[in-house]
């Protein structure tokens, strides 16, 4: 087999940054990589620490390339990049109404997302917690955060529930830069005992949510048993580090790489896209113990939603399996069950695993052949009637609306 040489020369350079506080763009490089092996093979340049081992990439308004997938930019560099002709897809919902065009997570339906699973824990009271900041004298809310909150109090309202929000004044910045972390909990304290309980809390995101769970601890409030907090972005360094581990909104990091691979290289082969924006909507909340209510209201529910919502995704658990694995009878688990849940066992099994199918049509681009192997579908065919019988349409249907639902925005 002869040897097949490739020019680097040949190959498009494209940077990719994301500040070092953000832990979630592994998805979004996942996706951009997934949309390279589909189509054209770029040279990547992503910062990273490699202790000395490699030459250090810096992207910054000096950095010389065909393109970029930037997470924030100032204007300094934006002007830099657009003379030099460099061609920039945005990823942060705070630069939406800059000179490039801008893939973002959809946090209007995530604030919904967020909801939904709350209201679903039987709660009628809710919070939303977010940041404002004071900018020469003024305050000032990050855009994220108020779409969130809008998505979030639109879908309380719309349920009859109650929701308050609050952005709570970050405190000044000591010298060092380090947030003064104790002013910043007597703040968050003295809301949550302003609150009624039980109440469900949703977070502008993750790092948010582990702060509030920690100003619980120091009151004395019991999470879930009195607050049920949710995030935003499923970073595991906080979900995973928290007491008890955090649910949290997921962030369709790969879905976003795809989609801001595909603008990119558009505006690569010559498309001026503008400032067009596409929205990507998320997948539903990664559920863990911070909202699990039922732990405190019915043990023996929780340990079978446990079970299922564990085995589920993955495989078609039977209820005589779930029996087995709680040591009790039917009419023993169904009446607990239905009380608490208003759903059979048999229901709720299929409604993960519905939402198991529908994460994995909107966050990857595997066909329903796959899915079905993956979930272990008796056959595709089961998989596809299973999926129609509950969403009353097509996988492939409900994909190119979703994908549609995208281009509109």
């Amino acid at each position: 087999m002869p040897h097949v040489t490739i020019r680097s020369s040949a190959i498009r350079r494209v940077g990719v940054r994301f500040p070092n506080w953000i832990t979630y763009h592994s998805g979004v490089i996942r996706g951009l990589l997934s949309y390279m092996r589909d189509h054209e093979q770029w040279l990547l340049e992503v910062p990273q620490d490699t202790t000395g081992e490699r030459k250090e990439v810096r992207i910054d308004e000096h950095w010389d390339g065909d393109g970029l997938l930037l997470f924030r930019y100032s204007k300094q560099e934006a002007s830099a990049f657009q003379r030099r002709g460099i061609k920039v897809v945005n990823l942060s919902a705070e630069n939406v109404d800059g000179p490039f065009p801008s893939v973002v997570p959809d946090n209007v339906h995530g604030g919904r997302e967020a909801a939904r699973h709350l209201l679903a824990s039987g709660l009628r009271e809710f919070a939303y917690f977010g940041r404002s900041y004071e900018v020469g004298g003024r305050l000032q809310i990050r855009r994220y955060s108020e779409e969130r909150a809008a998505g979030f109090a639109d879908a309380i309202a719309e349920a009859g529930g109650k929701c308050r929000i609050s952005h709570v004044l970050m405190p000044e910045v000591e010298e060092g830069g380090l947030i003064i972390a104790a002013e910043l909990q007597k703040r968050i304290l003295a809301l949550l005992k302003n609150l009624p309980r039980p109440c469900g809390i949703f977070a502008a995101d993750d790092l948010f949510a582990s702060v509030i769970i920690e100003a619980c601890q120091k009151g004395g409030a019991d999470v879930p048993g009195e607050f049920a907090i949710v995030g935003f972005n499923n970073e595991e360094l906080f979900c995973h580090t928290t007491a008890p581990p955090l649910s949290s909104v997921t962030y369709p990091g790969e879905a976003i790489g795809r989609r801001a691979a595909s603008v990119l290289d558009r505006m690569l082969h010559g498309e001026d896209l503008g400032s067009q924006e596409w929205r990507v909507r998320v997948a539903g909340v990664a559920e863990r113990e911070s909202t699990n209510l039922l732990a405190v209201r019915a043990p023996l529910v929780a340990e079978a939603v446990r079970i299922i919502r564990e085995r589920s995704p993955e495989y078609p658990l039977r209820v005589n399996e779930l029996l087995e694995s709680l040591k009790v009878s039917y009419s023993g688990l169904n009446k607990v069950f239905t009380d608490a849940l208003g759903v059979t066992p048999k229901q709720e099994i299929s409604r993960v695993r519905l939402e198991a199918f529908r994460r994995l049509l909107i966050e990857t681009d595997w066909t329903t052949e796959r899915i079905a192997n993956h979930m272990k579908f008796e056959s595709v065919e089961d998989a596809r009637r299973f999926f129609r019988r509950a969403c009353g349409m097509s996988a492939s249907d409900y994909r190119k609306e979703h994908r549609r639902a995208w281009e509109a925005r």
